[in-house]
């Protein structure tokens, strides 16, 4: 470093230093005072809040235990009691929204009433909530916080005394369910009403697990251990201590300053340990010090810009050249490979310039054939990750067509499958061909260029197809450069299908490379992967919702499709009717010709079923020798005669004897749902056996 500038340096820190010391020395004062006064205000609102919590919470305890000494809860063993009970729990729920629900148990530990219909019947002797209060001690739980719901809950009990020969014995447990909104509330009010400002306040359990506070810091902390995020305040309130502490949370690095206290009061809240954390942002609790220090800032960035720009201006006409061919460095580093320097004299420092603008412009030239490199392969494993998902061979033929396109640079693609049935490829999907050809060109094994490709299982690259050679040909006029290529597509070493690309565009060249054949052959690789993985996904699929034996749909698919019809149903004023169809007599039939005669009368029912039927109608084998039919918009006069003509159809069929059915129909009505559809058919049927069988019968 030149004198000149060590001297300009030292004297900008002399002017400097001292009013940055003072500035610094007043902040830290003005900041000490703020914190012993701000900590010491929120200790104390933070203990009283903190018995308010208390107090309300002892509240509710010693409600639980008058509701639960009321005289008629000693009736939870009879059947009148427990209706009266049952009104009261309801009542009570309606009269305190923060309860989510009440529940009587009796000695055994089984719910016998309660305000939920589904907590009837579940038992809870081991629970600590029913020992304790079966021993005669009311108990609040800990908070437990459900995350389904995101929000705290307790659990309040207390025994219901029978008197038996003038002594009292333990008849059951009123349970109270209470969530923590209503202590959320509490704060919130609290938090309005005294002068803390932007003060939040927190309620935590004794591990440091937040259970309730106001606004929306606490949105963001509810459910959160503060003790496991190793907050201070959170420590202190679990070794039982009260007092304040600046703050600094671990993963932003916002502090705070934060009072806190610990539960003293009711004996229930103390053995808890429950604690009471008021906060807030520092910058928040210091703005008047970070304002007098915001003036002081200025008055020391005005100064040290003076010194500078007079530091500037001598030395301006030295350092521009340098800074310029400084700055241009960096933005090449950077990656703008675009940057000149304008410098004309013709100095070293000329000669400098004019090699590194000759070195800028060969890294960009470079950098730009990197750049298109790396974009194709980046879109190649994309296309890879996407391709897997894909599980319906349409989509995943549109997809591959319209990414192999768009990587290659083509105008026209076609992906051609294999029908084993005629040995023939056929077009499955393709993009700037004619809709026609797509529609009928089918090329046997063996026929130029596809058919060569599928029967020899080799990839071709085709540069010149108008040069000499097995290919050469006059170019069609539909094409608008000579080159293609034609890959093989194999699964398991058997050729399943060929893929086509043509008319490269011209950007750089109109000839594939190759390059490009090799990039067309991972995506076929690729490609033949997922046309398998969706092959067996559409068998499985099929395997799933199909009666192996029948061929018709099982229950399961019957379950799905019942449920959309309804809903269809409900949405749109269309009819709908559900038949249950059963074999009369099949039992006998079957001990009689044997399972393989039974199994030979089920799929001939089926097919009976299936020849009349539309094809909006779903068949199904229920179960047994049981089969349902939805019929889409068809009311129960529809439905009556197609039923007969099955009824009578499956009676004129010849099996190994004559086979009668009977039939249940039911019509679909708001509000019912499936099982009340299911139900109704099953009535309409069994009317029918019980009328005599091979009759059809309908449930009004």
């Amino acid at each position: 470093m030149k004198l000149k500038a060590k001297i300009t340096t030292l004297l900008l820190l002399l002017s400097v230093v001292p009013l940055v010391l003072t500035a610094i020395i007043v902040c830290h004062n003005g900041q000490a005072f703020l914190e012993q006064s701000f900590g010491s205000h929120f200790q104390y609102i933070a203990r009283q809040n903190l018995e308010k919590v208390e107090t309300y919470i002892d509240r509710i305890g010693r409600d639980v235990q008058e509701w639960a000494n009321l005289d008629f809860m000693d009736d939870v063993a009879t059947d009148d009691g427990k209706r009266h009970i049952v009104s009261f729990l309801k009542q009570l729920q309606k009269e305190h929204s923060f309860f989510d629900g009440f529940d009587v148990l009796n000695a055994a530990g089984e719910v016998v009433a309660s305000s939920s219909p589904e907590m009837y019947g579940q038992k809870f002797p081991e629970e600590e909530f029913f020992r304790k209060a079966m021993t005669g001690t009311a108990y609040i739980s800990d908070a437990q916080w459900d995350p389904h719901a995101s929000r705290g809950t307790m659990v309040f009990s207390s025994a219901i005394r029978v008197q038996h020969n003038h002594e009292d014995s333990m008849a059951g447990v009123l349970r109270a369910r209470w969530n923590l909104n209503g202590l959320s509330d509490i704060l919130k009010d609290s938090s309005q009403k005294n002068s803390s400002g932007q003060a939040h306040l927190l309620l935590i359990r004794k591990d440091g697990l937040v259970i309730a506070g106001t606004e929306l810091i606490t949105r963001s902390l509810l459910a959160v251990n503060l003790t496991e995020m190793k907050l201070e305040a959170a420590r202190a309130v679990q070794g039982g201590k009260d007092g304040y502490l600046i703050e600094e949370e671990p993963v932003g690095g916002t502090r705070y300053l934060a009072g806190y206290s610990t539960a003293r009061g009711y004996r229930d809240l103390r053995e808890l340990g429950w604690g009471m954390l008021v906060v807030q942002d520092v910058r928040e609790v210091f703005l008047p010090v970070d304002h007098f220090r915001s003036i002081v800032g200025v008055i020391v960035l005005f100064l040290v810009l003076g010194v500078v720009l007079m530091a500037l201006k001598v030395s301006r006409g030295i350092t521009t050249p340098i800074l310029n061919i400084a700055c241009t460095a960096a933005g090449v580093a950077g990656g703008n490979f675009d940057q000149r320097i304008n410098y004309t004299s013709r100095d070293e420092l000329g000669s400098l310039v004019e090699s590194f603008n000759q070195m800028t412009q060969d890294l960009n030239r470079y950098h730009s054939q990197l750049m298109n490199e790396k974009n194709k392969l980046e879109h190649l494993l994309d296309i890879d990750c996407t391709m897997q998902s894909i599980l319906d061979i349409n989509h995943l033929v549109d997809f591959v067509i319209k990414h192999t396109t768009a990587l290659l640079g083509a105008r026209k693609c076609s992906l051609m499958l294999l029908d084993h049935g005629s040995g023939e490829l056929l077009i499955r999907g393709a993009v700037g061909l004619q809709e026609e050809i797509v529609k009928t060109s089918r090329v046997k094994l063996g026929e130029p260029v596809a058919g060569w490709v599928a029967r020899d299982g080799n990839p071709i690259l085709v540069r010149d197809i108008e040069e000499t050679g097995p290919l050469a040909r006059k170019n069609g006029p539909s094409y608008q450069s000579r080159s293609f290529m034609s890959v093989p597509i194999r699964v398991h070493n058997k050729i399943v299908g060929v893929m086509n690309v043509a008319d490269k565009k011209p950007e750089q060249d109109d000839l594939f490379t190759p390059t490009d054949l090799k990039v067309l052959c991972t995506i076929v690789r690729q490609a033949a992967v997922a046309l398998e993985n969706a092959d067996y996904y559409r068998k499985l699929e099929h395997l799933s919702i199909t009666d192996p034996l029948t061929g018709i749909f099982n229950h399961r698919y019957f379950i799905h499709a019942l449920d959309q019809e309804i809903d269809r149903a409900q949405r749109y004023p269309q009819p709908l009717c559900l038949l249950m169809l059963d074999i009369d007599d099949f039992k006998p039939y079957n001990d009689t010709y044997g399972h393989p005669g039974g199994d030979s009368l089920l799929s001939g029912i089926s097919g009976v079923l299936k020849k009349n039927l539309r094809k909006v109608d779903i068949v199904c084998r229920y179960a047994g020798d049981e089969f349902a039919v939805i019929l889409p918009q068809t009311a129960i006069p529809g439905a009556q005669t197609i039923a007969d003509k099955i009824r009578k159809d499956i009676e004129g069929s010849h099996f190994e004897r004559q086979v009668t059915v009977s039939i249940g129909i039911a019509g679909f009505n708001r509000p019912m749902d499936r099982r009340d559809l299911i139900m109704k058919a099953d009535q309409a049927l069994y009317q029918s056996k019980r009328g005599g069988r091979n009759k059809v019968s309908c449930f009004y």
